[in-house]
């Protein structure tokens, strides 16, 4: 007999081993049991409504039982050469330390697209063009977002303690808030096999 907890325990749990510094290396899907419960994002054409679908029920499940509502909030997929852009999330905030894709919530009345540029613009001061959607990840009190993004300029911090640029098969092994995660797995999954 196995025991299945719920999509929200599992990634709270990890995430407290994580600030005790218990888990060094992100564990994939499948070693979590979430394989049934979160899609496998691949974002590819015709594919990308159906996960956000997907997605959207694996969110409102967590909900079950819950009177709060998901904030909705977008995060920039900016990648160059192989390397992804990602943010860390200042000390004093929740999750601080945390490396997350930038971005924030959006506003009443604002597409996903207008608030990333916007976001970007206040927490980075910098332009951007905002692209195709690449995935959705959720935890207990958001709903993220993600987009593909050109970075029009030079990023100034004001939001972040620190920005770095990490190879995409790296992202795995970063300390990311777990709603990041679904996002980092559609990365990964875009990537070709190495011929190790």
């Amino acid at each position: 007999m196995s025991v299945r907890l719920p999509v929200f325990a599992l990634l709270a749990l990890y995430v407290s081993l994580l600030e005790m510094g218990a888990a060094t290396a992100r564990p994939s899907h499948a070693s979590l049991a979430l394989r049934g419960d979160l899609p496998a994002f691949a974002p590819l054409p015709g594919r990308i409504l159906s996960h956000a679908a997907e997605t959207r029920r694996c969110c409102v499940q967590m909900q079950e039982g819950d009177e709060r509502k998901l904030v909705r909030v977008v995060g920039a997929v900016v990648m160059k050469d192989g390397l992804v852009f990602m943010g860390q999330r200042p000390a004093h905030k929740e999750r601080g330390g945390m490396w997350e894709f930038p971005g924030g919530k959006v506003d009443p009345g604002e597409s996903d697209q207008e608030a990333l540029a916007r976001e970007l613009q206040e927490e980075l001061q910098v332009c951007s063009k905002v692209g195709d959607f690449v995935g959705v990840g959720c935890d207990e009190r958001v709903e993220l977002h993600c987009y593909r993004v050109e970075l029009l300029g030079t990023p100034v911090l004001h939001e972040h303690d620190a920005v770095q640029w990490v190879p995409l098969e790296e992202l795995r092994y970063l300390q990311v808030p777990p709603a990041d995660v679904p996002v980092i797995e559609a990365l990964l999954s875009l990537q070709p096999p190495s011929n190790e």
